[in-house]
């Protein structure tokens, strides 16, 4: 096998570079849905101290000092949470 470059004879055009961009934008379209979706889903945590979550997110978290479980949401930056029993 011979380590020199590979030669292409064909240079892409200008309309498959559009093609590719716009490939891309639907590409981070859909990962940024993909990412919006499962940012719904809540998030489970296990530590001593509560932990401080995103802007419209909701978790749960296990208090690992003394076994305690809390639901957390946070609504428009205020951060509110509820023991469960």
């Amino acid at each position: 096998m011979s380590d020199k470059p590979k030669k292409y004879s064909n240079l892409i055009d200008t309309e498959d570079i559009d093609k590719l961009k716009e490939y891309l934008k639907a590409l981070d379209k859909d990962v940024a849905n993909i990412i919006n979706y499962l940012d719904r889903f809540p998030r489970q945590f296990e530590q001593s101290a509560e932990p401080t979550i995103q802007r419209n997110t909701q978790a749960v978290w296990r208090d690992s000092d003394d076994g305690k479980i809390y639901f957390l949401t946070n609504i428009s930056g205020n951060q509110k949470k509820v023991e469960l029993t």
